[in-house]
């Protein structure tokens, strides 16, 4: 009798940890979200009915075509620049914004009030950078000691990885290419 009362509580805490599970994991699995696109869902034909889009390159790293956003129809106080890239799918995988250097502060209590914090490295003189990840997604505010801007980006860790990668067979590919000069 009391093995059949142990598992009746059993099964019923299972069934109150599932029931929140899936009360919680709309929340806990939404994609980082910047000027209304989540990254890595949001397609080219969305951000293009939510901006004007101008197409600028083939980005040589994700595969897709990387477009700037005009500033002004972003509702964004500051927000001096805007590009997006997208993959080969379609699919937002990145986003820079440019800022004036003195919203560094501001822009770093918001994304820390909304993403896990990496590191985060704010001197009084000298180089500003914060980095947040939420999911897949690097989040990263730099503020250099000598620009006059902040810059925010918002990139997939796929498109990180990716990039190193490229870089790195590069510097190979020019390191083999000056040795067989000397």
């Amino acid at each position: 009798l009391k093995n059949k009362s142990s598992e009746k509580e059993k099964t019923m805490k299972q069934k109150l940890i599932l029931f929140a599970l899936l009360l919680v994991s709309p929340f806990a699995f939404a994609a980082p979200s910047v000027f209304g696109m989540e990254i890595g869902k949001t397609t080219e034909a969305e951000a293009g009915r939510m901006y004007r889009l101008n197409k600028e390159q083939l980005n040589p790293y994700s595969g897709g075509y990387q477009y700037s956003v005009n500033p002004k129809a972003i509702d964004f106080s500051g927000l001096e620049q805007v590009t997006l890239i997208f993959d080969e799918k379609k699919v937002l995988v990145y986003v820079q914004a440019v800022f004036p250097k003195y919203k560094f502060e501001e822009l770093m209590k918001m994304l820390g009030s909304k993403y896990k914090p990496v590191s985060r490295q704010i001197p009084f003189v000298g180089d500003k950078i914060a980095v947040f990840h939420d999911g897949g997604t690097r989040i990263t505010l730099e503020g250099p000691h000598m620009s006059f801007n902040t810059t925010l980006t918002y990139a997939q860790n796929s498109l990180l990885e990716k990039y190193k990668r490229i870089n790195q067979q590069n510097q190979n590919h020019r390191r083999a290419k000056e040795a067989s000069m000397l």
